[in-house]
């Protein structure tokens, strides 16, 4: 199994049938129009559920064409190589949605099933024996961790958290940097990253949150490094970083 590869994402929206069922989930709010016409069109055969993270922010939008929340398994339908080995974070970002969502307090799922794509929303906040014992999983299993979906916390990453996930990643090294007053841990993680290759080390920046443009923020982590934009990829390049404007839509 340790050749395994990663499938691609549906793009934010997921549909499918179980029986006399329409599932759709939705992980971005610019997507609910087209969610609510799939509702729409699903609703003359099936009995229709709908859920995921845009529905949570804003529940009203399909609640007249769809029934709304439940326990469903959507993950898999968006993107068959993917996982989570737990849900919630303590961070409490107040533009995140997963607090809110899944809870501050980290709910670890110990029977949770090891594939290429992780998307856990905090690993390195999560207590240092489930880290190892996940990290274990993937070793057990031989399945190869080609991309830690969601990053790593700034706030919690250190050396040691690179040296425990160093074992098994073999994707990109991903965190964020939202927030000006996250510059200390942000450089502090940039640093502990320094000899890893610039592809393998990503950037994300939530434009829109901070009353400065990102091209600030990049400054600030970057000081020394000119950065040019890359429209092809809605990305920018850096000598030795790749940073991901994302833009907060809710």
């Amino acid at each position: 199994m340790g050749e395994m590869r990663k499938s691609k994402w549906v793009g934010g929206l997921a549909h499918w049938t179980d029986e006399d069922t329409a599932y759709i989930s939705v992980a971005f709010s610019w997507m609910l129009p087209k969610a609510r016409q799939l509702a729409m069109d699903y609703s003359k055969n099936y009995w229709v559920r709908a859920g995921g993270p845009a529905v949570w922010v804003r529940p009203k939008y399909l609640a007249d064409v769809a029934q709304i929340g439940g326990e469903v398994d959507a993950l898999l339908h968006h993107n068959s190589s993917a996982t989570i080995a737990s849900r919630g974070c303590p961070v409490g970002c107040y533009f995140c949605v997963v607090p809110t969502m899944e809870g501050r307090d980290f709910e670890l799922l110990w029977d949770f099933i090891p594939r290429p794509i992780l998307c856990d929303s905090n690993l390195s906040g999560l207590p240092i024996h489930f880290q190892e014992f996940v990290i274990s999983r993937y070793k057990f299993e031989d399945v190869p961790l080609l991309d830690a979906n969601s990053g790593f916390e700034p706030r919690s990453f250190d050396g040691d958290t690179y040296i425990r996930w160093k074992k098994i990643n073999r994707g990109p090294w991903r965190f964020a940097f939202d927030e000006i007053g996250e510059e200390f841990e942000a450089k502090r993680t940039a640093s502990i990253l320094k000899n890893e290759h610039s592809s393998k080390k990503r950037v994300y920046v939530l434009i829109g949150n901070e009353p400065i443009e990102s091209g600030k923020i990049v400054s600030s982590l970057f000081p020394k490094y000119k950065t040019s934009k890359d429209s092809s990829e809605s990305s920018f390049s850096l000598k030795n970083f790749n940073l991901f404007p994302l833009k907060s839509r809710i």
